[in-house]
């Protein structure tokens, strides 16, 4: 059936030139495989120790490097952050190379694949990229050649698998240390967020800061997809942890207070739709066992939520006593 129009055109040849790239990518990483015959046929003291290394060792390092990192010196923030950053972007890759390659139909990603992880990665290099304090980066291929998922396969299965590999024990190897990747990368995404946002607290520089609260937001967005706030565009949340004085961790926040106070506002409107303040409290102590207006900065709740702007208020006589109201305003939630 021909393409109805030219957009399909486009996606089919976007399709293609992704596929080519997908096997050129696939072929230097055949090349690049420590565990070749060639390799093996010249055994070296150098090599013997690198091989020791296992795909494993690699994540495990990048992520003991992150928790142990001085928050206050913010060139090794930012140095640490963007070379394990920078290695999960060629695990991924390789790793998706490697799948494609063991069995196109089984793992072909389509829109939702494992590229798309590196859209939100390269922002969060590009950004780091600005921070005038960056120290200059060491070059770390051997480290990245590591990550080659079938680098240990001959040590972790020792004498259990055929030479050369059947295809059946290639594709359960590379999902094997796919799986391991994957939670390694995610492990090291999390620890960089909690760094990058550490980092931002003490550094001096405007666009350090900058660079160290955006790629702490792209981190943690990889780290735990559901935290994405899908009403803004990635362009939007980049803008809003650049230049807004909240960090990201306050913006997120200072949402789930306004869903709180408009569900309180919800669950105890009358039928003309405001509620009482006194019942919106309950109900806010009720959903939240913390609650406190205190942790805002606001002495009363009703001072709390006036400083919102979201909600209109009035105050009523009723049995000669004042009684407070609320009602949202005709607005789009946060």
């Amino acid at each position: 059936m021909m393409p109805k129009d030219g957009s399909s055109r486009r996606k089919r040849r976007a399709r293609e030139l992704k596929m080519r790239e997908d096997l050129r990518y696939t072929e230097a990483l055949r090349r690049s495989n420590p565990g070749t015959r060639e390799q093996r046929s010249r055994p070296d003291s150098t090599e013997s120790a690198k091989s020791a290394q296992t795909l494993l060792d690699v994540l495990h390092t990048e992520v003991a490097r992150l928790t142990t990192a001085d928050a206050t010196d913010t060139p090794t923030v930012l140095k640490i952050a963007y070379e394990s950053l920078d290695l999960t972007t060629a695990a991924d890759r390789l790793i998706e190379e490697t799948l494609l390659d063991a069995d196109p139909a089984r793992f072909w990603p389509g829109p939702n694949g494992l590229g798309r992880l590196r859209d939100k990665l390269e922002v969060a290099l590009a950004w780091l990229e600005t921070a005038p304090s960056l120290p200059e980066l060491e070059v770390r291929d051997e480290q990245v050649a590591m990550l080659t998922p079938l680098d240990m396969a001959t040590q972790l299965y020792p004498g259990q698998l055929s030479d050369p590999l059947t295809h059946g024990e290639f594709v359960e190897l590379v999902v094997i240390q796919a799986r391991i990747a994957a939670v390694g990368c995610k492990a090291i995404w999390g620890h960089a967020s909690d760094l990058l946002t550490r980092g931002a607290k003490y550094a001096r520089d405007h666009d350090d800061v900058a660079a160290c609260r955006v790629a702490a937001l792209m981190a943690r967005e990889l780290a735990d997809p559901h935290s994405i706030n899908h009403q803004r565009s990635i362009d939007r949340r980049v803008l809003l942890a650049a230049n807004d004085k909240h960090s990201r961790d306050q913006l997120l926040a200072n949402q789930k207070l306004m869903n709180l106070l408009y569900d309180a506002a919800a669950a105890t409107s009358g039928t003309n739709g405001w509620s009482r303040m006194t019942d919106v409290t309950a109900a806010c102590m009720k959903a939240d066992h913390t609650w406190a207006c205190e942790r805002w900065g606001y002495k009363a709740d009703i001072a709390l939520i006036a400083a919102t702007k979201k909600f209109s208020i009035r105050r009523i006589q009723r049995r000669r006593q004042t009684v407070i109201e609320i009602r949202p305003r005709p607005a789009r939630r946060v």
